[in-house]
């Protein structure tokens, strides 16, 4: 957990360094960096996904910017894509940039808008991502099956 103290929080409250521990994998055994999430708050802030909550994270560097883009071009929101301050700087950190200190950040990160999603499985599949046999998740379970109820598998991980 970033605090000022560790480093993880800059002095001045405007970047977050959060280190990803080793051995992440998704659903379907590929690697989860953290590329992943930035990919998940540069897709969060797209005016084109119009995803629920996106406005708590607008305090990031462009993301009201990048969130309000939708009557601009797609060359426009490309670029200020690009400028959300969301950044793999490793594939183990991952550094947010803020316009302003926001002391809510940490507990805004902690909502399910912020989980990670798979930038490959969503750019295969479109909207049915999410679709039984589409979903990859990061979670220890595997991915639930959807039929009349709903039961979850457990899968083996190693949480040491």
């Amino acid at each position: 957990m970033p605090t000022i103290e560790n480093g993880g929080i800059s002095a001045d409250g405007l970047t977050y360094t959060f280190k990803l521990r080793n051995g992440l994998i998704w659903s379907d055994d590929v690697p989860l960096t953290a590329q992943d999430f930035e990919y998940t708050f540069k897709r969060v802030l797209s005016p084109d996904v119009l995803a629920p909550y996106a406005s708590l994270y607008s305090a990031i560097l462009g993301g009201e910017e990048h969130l309000l883009s939708a009557e601009e071009s797609p060359d426009v929101k490309a670029g200020l894509r690009k400028v959300v301050g969301v950044s793999a700087a490793t594939e183990n950190i991952l550094v947010i940039t803020l316009t302003d200190p926001d002391p809510t950040l940490l507990q805004k990160l902690a909502m399910a808008a912020a989980s990670p999603m798979p930038q490959n499985v969503i750019e295969m599949y479109g909207a049915n991502w999410t679709e039984p046999g589409n979903y990859v998740g990061n979670g220890h379970r595997d991915p639930p099956v959807r039929r009349s109820g709903l039961f979850l598998r457990q899968r083996p991980v190693d949480v040491g």
